[in-house]
């Protein structure tokens, strides 16, 4: 494995969510709690809301997570219901139809998060349900992956773009996952919100990987450019002088590719 190195000179709060966009080259990110928006070093916008991640669509805009509802613009796209500050919007990624999942999570412990489907038209449905802390969202040729953070599991499902998810099975079983990417190699890798590390699991769901990180709170992970592996982190409530990284985009080179993301409206 190769050394991490920071990308960029900007310091996020939470960040979350990096999604690679192909078309451009670039990776987009969101810092949750101040609500902006980050393509490469930029500030591409800043929401005025919590803003759990953006994600790039075919026509150029990004479609993002303000709250509750999902925006492209100054269009609604479509709202999760609130249940009285039960629910909360979490990670969102796109299928090889360019459909958009988006887990979600209850700030009040209750089961009542799950994952969501938004069609490109607008319509929206719920996938699975009975969770706490939906959170990451992988997929890898007929499976699909879904991080539970209160459980601490990761869950395969078999995945069939007409009948969804089925047949669920715990994958792996850990402290705090967080997000979540795939490789051409089968492998599965995660972020340990709090464990300061990421790991990678072989296609079997045995650890293949533990790799400390310079921060204490990595949250997410993704791919670019090949076999660049790019990791979110969070400074919040961390003093800067014991942890100077923290909150700072990483980058390492993997030892194998990453599976394509797509983007909203993009069918593989």
């Amino acid at each position: 494995m190769s050394e991490v190195t920071t990308v960029g000179e900007s310091r996020d709060r939470l960040g979350e969510a990096p999604y690679w966009d192909p078309s451009t080259g670039e990776l987009v990110r969101v810092d949750l709690l101040d609500g902006i928006v980050r393509v490469g070093d930029r500030v591409a916008l800043t929401t005025g809301h919590r803003t759990s991640f953006a994600v790039p669509a075919v026509d150029g805009s990004l479609v993002v997570a303000q709250d509750n509802r999902i925006v492209r613009g100054t269009e609604t796209l479509a709202e999760l219901p609130d249940l009285d500050g039960r629910l909360r919007l979490n990670d969102g990624k796109c299928d090889p139809l360019g459909r958009l999942w988006m887990s979600s999570y209850s700030p009040t412990g209750d089961r009542c998060a799950g994952v969501y489907q938004l069609e490109p038209d607008g319509s929206l449905c719920q996938q699975l349900d009975g969770m706490i802390a939906g959170n990451g969202l992988a997929w890898n040729g007929t499976w699909l992956y879904v991080a539970d953070t209160a459980d601490g599991r990761i869950d395969r499902y078999t995945w069939h773009p007409t009948s969804g998810p089925t047949d669920g099975k715990l994958f792996a079983q850990l402290d705090s996952p967080d997000g979540i990417a795939t490789d051409t190699a089968g492998g599965l890798w995660v972020a340990l919100f709090g464990g300061g590390a990421i790991r990678r699991y072989d296609a079997s769901g045995a650890l293949d990987l533990h790799l400390p990180l310079p921060v204490s709170h990595p949250t997410s992970v993704c791919f670019g450019g090949d076999r660049d592996l790019y990791i979110t982190t969070s400074r919040h409530r961390l003093h800067a002088d014991t942890e100077p990284l923290a909150g700072r985009l990483l980058r390492m080179r993997a030892p194998h590719p990453g599976v394509p993301v797509h983007r909203f409206g993009e069918q593989a």
